[in-house]
């Protein structure tokens, strides 16, 4: 709570982590005193994250002729969650949605196929730094900067060439 009353140049990621975390617009509000309209187009921003990383899956699971809701079934899930941009799926379980997936309808790229619908803006606030960058090496470096606060798990860094 003591980082989002701190006024500093990545606040907005943290903030957007707060919604992360559950914290209401209000809770935010009372630690950062930022406008509360902004606060909720932050706030929607973060909700759509989770909706954005399954796009696709239906279209490419039905081209290969597949039976989405039984594979959503057998790890857990229903239509109605993949389909509500509200409800953000576990990593875990993408996972395993993803590997059955491909298992059953014998396609080993099924998660390239995925890929290819899905845009910078699967990244959130962080797509939307990346993508108002005005140059490649200015957007791995704030990639680099900030990819903790979209995925603590992942980390790199640009090397130049000898």
């Amino acid at each position: 709570m003591r980082a989002l009353g701190q006024p500093t140049p990545d606040r907005i990621l943290v903030i957007a982590q707060a919604f992360r975390h559950g914290l209401t617009v209000e809770e935010v509000n009372a630690a950062c005193s930022y406008e509360p309209w902004f606060l909720r187009q932050i706030a929607d921003i973060v909700r759509t994250e989770g909706h954005v990383r399954v796009t696709g899956l239906p279209a490419e699971v039905a081209s290969l002729g597949g039976d989405l809701d039984a594979l959503l079934a057998d790890v857990g899930l229903s239509p109605a969650e993949l389909d509500d941009g509200d409800c953000l799926i576990g990593i875990e379980q993408l996972t395993r949605l993803l590997h059955e997936a491909a298992l059953r309808l014998h396609c080993p790229d099924l998660g390239l196929r995925v890929a290819r619908h899905q845009g910078v803006e699967m990244l959130g606030l962080l797509g939307r730094l990346l993508a108002g960058e005005p140059d490649l090496q200015a957007a791995f470096l704030a990639a680099q900067r900030y990819l903790a606060l979209h995925n603590k798990a992942a980390h790199w860094r640009l090397l130049p060439l000898d």
